[in-house]
């Protein structure tokens, strides 16, 4: 193993972490500006591309023993908690704020983009919390 499981762990939340930061910057990039400039939310899908490799290359950096205690049975609790958590979420907060928010004028397709950055957002942040606090 080229990396101590402490390090592995630590890129692991960082990673998850800031992509987590870069949907929530991403939603309000998209809620916030005009339409003619919401091509620039292209960078955020390389960013994001970019720590999934990140992502990639630190399952590559641990042998099979890694790779079992980096995703060990309480990270896989934690990552299904936070699922759980981010499917409540947008369907008790999310959906209803936003419904709200087209029948005050808000534009459909912003709406239903940025609920699914939201959710997204929501789970690896709290995939995040989770797996810091556990550790």
């Amino acid at each position: 193993m080229l990396l101590s499981i402490r390090t592995l762990v630590a890129i692991r939340i960082l990673s998850f972490g800031m992509t987590g930061l870069l949907l929530i910057a991403s939603t309000a990039f998209v809620l916030v500006v005009e339409q003619g400039q919401l091509r620039y939310a292209l960078w955020s899908g390389a960013f994001s591309a970019g720590l999934f490799i990140i992502t990639l290359a630190l399952s590559a950096a641990t042998d099979r023993r890694g790779n079992r205690i980096l995703w060990d049975e309480t990270t896989r609790f934690d990552y299904n908690q936070s699922l759980q958590w981010a499917y409540f979420s947008t369907i008790f907060i999310i959906f209803p704020v936003l419904t709200v928010s087209i029948f005050a004028g808000l534009d459909p397709l912003r709406a239903f983009i940025s609920a699914a950055l939201l959710a997204g957002a929501i789970q690896l942040l709290l995939f995040c919390f989770l797996d810091w606090r556990g550790r």
